[in-house]
């Protein structure tokens, strides 16, 4: 299993997305948060002047990395132990909480902020947990907010987790966008959503923070991008580099990517096995999408996503 993965600030310095990716005995963990900058945008003396948003991106991811590593929690040793994923996402919740709640303790009232418009310490989390066994890998998702997690195989790419907003997930858009309807923040009323899959075949799974994907036309133009990059680069950092690069080009954000390569014996044989289904993405997807927008062809663009959506929220029905 290689962990690869970045994060990039709109504005150097004032960035509000955090990523990591761990490894723990046999169990791996990546993770992405973003510091919701317009309800976080409250700044803190008590934190160099720092916004709510950026100190409880960083502090959550932290809290997972002590969540994570700490030996009483035993992942090294004996890893996720069978344990549901609803308890393990109570756990880390708990987690979360101490750390934001020790911020909090820190934070002298300023009753002039208080209100609607404001939260203390919000961020978005996408995180997917990886236990490698004999012939199989347990894959556990914990998110909350609108950053996501996302499997990607030589059957293409398709969304694992639904956003927190308003109105849910609408299948008949081609980019779901809306108000958040829940984050994690200092309040603790909150609730991490989790869920879990057996992974039998070699895959990608990675999170993304929403500067990653919000920025293509579709998630049809977002498969594009992987795969061109991905046919792109001789290695995995080449590859982390182009996708960076690529997505810089199209974001006004801030934007963080944690991958997990599993089941791969070499980055070779991870493009190798996309050969074929990269072959047939262009010639079903690629190529007639390109030929629609040049005709402006709304009702062709439609039909394609109409049969590409099947498949790409295929795995997100189970959960």
């Amino acid at each position: 299993m290689k962990l690869i993965g970045f994060t990039e600030e709109a504005i150097k310095g004032q960035g509000e997305d955090s990523g990591l990716s761990l490894m723990n005995g046999n169990a791996a963990a990546i993770a992405v948060f973003d510091g919701c900058g317009g309800s976080g945008s409250r700044t803190y003396p008590e934190f160099n002047n720092e916004s709510g948003a950026k100190i409880s991106s960083f502090t959550c991811s932290c809290a997972l990395q002590d969540w994570f590593e700490h030996p009483d929690n035993g992942i090294r040793e004996f890893g996720f132990q069978g344990v549901p994923h609803a308890r393990i996402a109570q756990s880390l919740k708990q987690a979360l909480d101490e750390f934001l709640r020790a911020r909090g303790e820190k934070v002298v009232s300023s009753s002039g902020l208080k209100g609607k418009l404001y939260i203390d310490f919000p961020t978005t989390m996408a995180t997917a947990l990886l236990e490698k066994g004999a012939s199989s890998t347990r894959c556990i998702l914990i998110w909350a907010g609108d950053s996501r997690i996302y499997y990607f195989s030589n059957k293409g790419l398709r969304l694992l987790t639904s956003d927190d907003t308003e109105g849910g997930m609408d299948e008949t858009t081609m980019n779901p966008d809306g108000t958040m309807s829940q984050v994690i923040a200092l309040d603790s009323r909150y609730t991490l959503h989790s869920a879990e899959f057996i992974l039998r075949e070699p895959c990608i799974i990675f999170s993304a923070t929403d500067g990653v994907f919000s920025y293509y036309p579709s998630p049809m133009d977002f498969e594009t991008m992987l795969l061109e990059t991905l046919f792109a680069s001789s290695s995995a950092d080449e590859w982390i580099s182009l996708l960076s690069s690529s997505i810089g080009k199209v974001a006004s954000d801030d934007y963080s990517l944690q991958m997990a390569c599993v089941g791969y014996s070499s980055f070779g044989s991870l493009v190798k096995s996309f050969s074929d289904y990269r072959r047939l993405f262009k010639s079903k997807v690629a190529l007639p999408l390109s030929r629609c927008r040049e005709a402006d062809d709304r009702e062709g663009i439609i039909s394609i996503w109409n049969r590409y959506r099947s498949r790409y929220f295929e795995l997100l029905r189970r959960v």
